[in-house]
């Protein structure tokens, strides 16, 4: 008993003193204890929680919306869809936005790309700086973008010295698969046409004249069989041809480097490849070879698989395996 006292009034191994060492280990040093992991940190990098009416007031003020000259956005009287040159849906939603002569300045916001019923975007004639962003690729259901001839003269008609949209086109202009115009014209652009280009098929007019691009001229362009439009003038240091699929349509290559080469030798095969893996275009070729299948077949592609060698394993096969309008490669496909 004379040996247990200092022990049982040590204040370290008091349970009352215990919770003076804790504070070293609370969760407010800990990982989930980071005040930049907190939810109520979270929300504004999240485009679910930003709306329509806040995209449009971060654009009014991106491009100097209190300097416009005719149509003007009033965030304390109106709703967004009673802005002038704002078209919604039903749903409220953004549709259309045509601003075009509308002595828009400053640069194109970031968070327009969030938009994402956007169909019809008209800011031409204006005097806006700053690059394409490259979100504008989110905006998949766009149907025509135009952002030329932004203030390449004054009303005087003479050179505007204010500036234009430069840099390059952003790559994720090709995510735009529903596209048919594309009025870039008039601009500083500077770089190559992104090769991208190519799969906006539904394109019917792309003008890109009156900017600073330069290299060659992709030959993705071909693929776009709608398009009836191309305009590529003065745009010195752009150079390449014309693709043969282009050469009836209404083109200016003036005060460039393109040569049109529209001849007999340009390629025209991609259809007839497409056609000839086609199984339509196969299964008349030789229908007497469907009855003949069977788990002993050779192979389809060998010319020496003879019906006559095959006849008894005809029997085994099912009906319901055979198409009328299967291929003579048929026997690729039996399970055997």
């Amino acid at each position: 008993p004379s040996s247990m006292p200092s022990g049982i009034t040590d204040p370290s191994s008091s349970p009352s003193a215990l919770p003076s060492i804790m504070p070293s280990v609370t969760p407010s040093t800990s990982p989930s204890g980071d005040p930049s992991a907190s939810p109520s940190n979270m929300p504004s990098s999240s485009p679910a929680v930003v709306s329509d009416y806040q995209i449009l007031k971060l654009f009014y003020e991106s491009a100097n919306g209190d300097q416009w000259k005719y149509t003007k956005w009033d965030f304390t009287l109106s709703e967004h869809c009673d802005f002038p040159g704002v078209t919604c849906n039903n749903a409220s939603e953004v549709t259309a936005i045509d601003l075009g002569k509308n002595n828009l300045s400053g640069s194109i916001s970031t968070q327009i790309g969030q938009l994402n019923n956007l169909e019809f975007i008209r800011l031409d004639g204006n005097s806006i700086s700053g690059t394409i962003p490259t979100q504008i690729g989110q905006l998949i259901k766009l149907t025509k973008l135009k952002m030329d001839r932004l203030s390449r003269f004054t009303d005087g008609g003479k050179i505007n010295p204010n500036p234009n949209i430069g840099g390059s086109i952003p790559t994720q202009i090709g995510l735009l698969i529903n596209l048919t115009v594309l009025g870039l014209k008039d601009n500083d652009l500077t770089g190559t046409i992104p090769s991208e280009i190519g799969n906006l098929v539904k394109m019917t007019a792309l003008r890109l004249e009156d900017n600073k691009l330069s290299g060659s001229l992709p030959s993705q362009i071909g693929l776009l069989g709608k398009l009836t439009i191309l305009k590529l003038g003065n745009n010195k240091e752009l150079s390449g041809g014309i693709p043969f699929s282009l050469c009836n349509i209404n083109y200016d290559i003036d005060d460039t480097d393109i040569k049109k080469e529209c001849n007999s030798e340009m390629p025209s095969s991609p259809p007839t490849t497409r056609r000839s893996s086609s199984p339509s275009h196969m299964a008349s070729s030789r229908p007497s070879d469907i009855p003949s299948s069977g788990p002993s077949a050779l192979p389809s592609d060998d010319p020496s698989a003879s019906p006559s060698s095959m006849p008894s394993s005809a029997p085994s096969r099912k009906p319901s395996d055979i198409p009328s309008t299967m291929p003579s490669d048929s026997p690729s496909t039996d399970p055997s």
